[in-house]
């Protein structure tokens, strides 16, 4: 590496070349650049090039003022004097060691027990040795410095591709906690980068996210909130009011809360922002923990989540411009792959009109891909084994309908029995009894 001074000398004659010929060339670029503005005409496609043009000439004026005024040669003498300085000192007292060495050699002429010990030239020797490379060692950590904040130069990285300790040789233990190599003798602690896996903890699943689409992140917020693995905490204000709604209920065991009564709490509350959070409140309130998806089913979502996008844009349509419902999106997928103990978490569109829309849609990306179709709305035609199925996937608008069916239907036949009852018991009555309008409901039969 080169001395200090040599990188103060190299970088004075470049600004000494710079002035010769460096400026020159500036000022010649500036010339260029007023020529070419007054070339261009005064159309109104012009102006934002030649304020582009005009930047560039007081940019280049800015650099000629500023080494023409002596402004650069005092600003880089004042940045290097601080190193000058440290290294001139260190430089001073590594020749004022070495005078008072000589000193020492040259007056302890006479023979001296100290002087006569086997050895003892040696360890003079090796003193010597000791503080010229801690001088060298200090001048080159300088100038390294130097090079790193006057020239912008990254700083030397010293790697060690060794596990034994430099100072008594016994080979270093590793200790992942602190990423740090450690000499059981001496105690000497050396950082490490610890690159493996071995500090890894497979309790808890390590996740990497590696998408940055918008609707990707939509669809993975989804994932997150409902498996309750967000990093939003609900308010405990929203918890207070949510387990005072449900005292007024009536609610008092844990066991009776689930999500669908937490989603209608919040929504009498008109708490929309929390609708978001459901399964967090429900297992804070209830502790039944949410339900979680192994690493192997999220990555099967998200691959499926992916595949469909291009089948989407291609039968959306032309006036559509939304995606499907991530929870329309979610429950399908759960249909799928056969997890119908995740699909009471997702609820479906409550419009029959708009379900039926997604359902068409969803219909061809399904053909496209080669998947079963389940539908959620009966009318849409599924073919081969999906018949059998949609039998077990009516929609819940079309079960109230049934349940009104059949209740009207009761009340109909509840209707008619009574009628022929009250005609038999017309039938029995005597001939000689007859109705006395003038009497009271309960007594207006009357023997003659």
């Amino acid at each position: 590496m080169l001395s200090l001074q040599a990188y103060v000398h190299a970088h004075r004659e470049q600004q000494t070349s710079f002035m010769k010929t460096g400026l020159v060339a500036l000022e010649k670029e500036v010339e260029d650049l007023r020529e070419t503005i007054l070339q261009l005409s005064d159309h109104r496609t012009n102006i934002r090039k030649k304020r582009h043009l005009e930047k560039q000439i007081e940019l280049k004026k800015k650099i000629i003022i500023h080494h023409t005024s002596g402004m650069a040669s005092a600003e880089y003498e004042r940045r290097v004097a601080p190193f000058l300085k440290a290294y001139m000192d260190t430089t001073l007292s590594e020749e004022d060691a070495s005078r008072e060495n000589e000193g020492n050699c040259y007056h302890n002429t006479a023979p001296s027990m100290n002087s006569c010990l086997p050895g003892h030239r040696k360890s003079r020797t090796t003193l010597n040795n000791y503080s010229a490379q801690s001088v060298s060692g200090r001048q080159g950590a300088i100038t390294r410095e130097f090079c790193a904040v006057i020239n912008g130069e990254g700083a030397p990285i010293e790697s060690v591709w060794s596990d034994t300790c430099e100072k008594c040789k016994t080979e270093l233990e590793h200790c992942p906690v602190s990423s740090t190599m450690q000499c059981p003798k001496c105690g000497v602690e050396v950082f490490v980068l610890d690159a493996t896996v071995a500090t890894m903890s497979y309790g808890n699943d390590v996740e990497f996210t590696s998408f940055s689409y918008k609707r990707t992140n939509h669809f993975e917020d989804w994932l997150l909130k409902h498996q309750g693995k967000e990093t939003t905490e609900v308010p405990q204000e929203v918890l207070n009011m949510v387990m005072h709604e449900l005292y007024n209920r009536r609610v008092r065991s844990a066991k009776d809360i689930n999500t669908n009564l937490i989603r209608n709490v919040l929504k009498d509350l008109r708490l929309r922002k929390a609708y978001d959070h459901v399964a967090q409140i429900t297992y804070r309130l209830s502790g039944k923990p949410p339900n979680r998806l192994s690493p192997q089913m999220e990555e099967q979502c998200r691959l499926m989540f992916l595949a469909i996008q291009q089948p989407f844009a291609k039968h959306k349509g032309p006036q559509r411009k939304n995606f499907l419902s991530y929870s329309y999106c979610l429950y399908k997928f759960f249909e799928l792959l056969g997890c119908d103990d995740f699909l009471k978490s997702f609820s479906l569109l409550k419009g029959a009109d708009k379900l039926a829309k997604q359902d068409e849609i969803f219909k061809k990306i399904c053909a496209d891909l080669q998947w079963e179709f389940i539908p959620s709305v009966p009318g849409i035609s599924q073919g081969g084994t999906s018949k059998r199925r949609s039998a077990n996937h009516i929609t819940r608008r079309n079960k109230r309908t049934l349940k009104q069916e059949t209740a009207l239907q009761t009340r109909d036949e509840t209707s008619l029995l009574k009628s022929s009852k009250r005609k038999r018991q017309l039938d029995t009555i005597p001939a000689t009894e007859q109705l006395d309008p003038s009497l009271s409901v309960g007594n207006r039969w009357k023997k003659k």
